[in-house]
C-alpha cells in the first residue's frame, strides 16, 4: 500500500534542522511549522535519498525561507535520534541581507512564524522552543 510505504520511509527518515546564525545581527533564526506541535524549531526538513544533510538541509532552506545558501556552508554540529525520525543539526554562519523578516520568501503553506532572535534571548522564549533544538542552542557560543 503506497500510504505504507510513505509512513516507513517517514519513520526511519533523517531530518535536517539547522541553526542559521547571522553574523551581521548576531542572531539565529526559529520557525513554527503549520504542522508541528506550535513549537518554535530550527529550520530544516527532510533529507532526500542520495542527498547529504548539507545538501537536503541547503535545499529545505530554499523551499522554506527563499535563502540561497551553499551546502558547503553547512557544517554538521549534532544529531537525535527520537521520535519517528533522527534530526541532524547543522551550523551555517552568513551575513546574508536576505534575513531580514521582511525580505524572506516565506513559504506560507508550510511556515507560520519566523524568528530571529539572539541567544542571550532564548531563555525568554524557551518554553515556546522545541527541547532538541533548545538543548542544542544552549550549547552554542558564538
Amino acid at each position: 500500500h503506497p500510504l505504507l510505504g510513505l509512513i516507513f520511509k517517514l519513520y526511519q527518515s533523517e531530518r535536517s534542522r539547522v541553526v542559521i546564525y547571522n553574523t551581521d545581527s548576531q542572531e539565529i533564526t526559529l520557525v513554527k511549522n503549520w504542522f508541528g506541535c506550535g513549537e518554535l524549531q530550527l529550520p530544516g526538513g527532510g533529507i532526500r535519498h542520495r542527498e547529504t544533510p548539507e545538501q537536503g538541509a541547503a535545499r529545505e532552506i530554499k523551499e522554506e525561507l527563499g535563502l540561497e545558501l551553499d551546502a558547503s556552508g553547512f557544517k554538521i554540529i549534532g544529531r537525535a535520534a527520537g521520535g519517528s525520525y533522527k534530526k541532524v543539526f547543522l551550523l551555517c554562519e552568513t551575513s546574508s541581507p536576505q534575513l531580514g523578516s521582511d525580505t524572506l520568501q516565506i513559504a506560507h503553506h508550510e511556515i507560520t512564524e519566523v524568528v530571529s532572535l539572539k541567544l542571550k534571548h532564548l531563555n525568554q522564549i524557551s518554553k515556546k522552543v522545541d527541547p532538541d533544538c533548545l538543548d542544542l542552542l544552549r550549547t552554542l557560543k558564538f
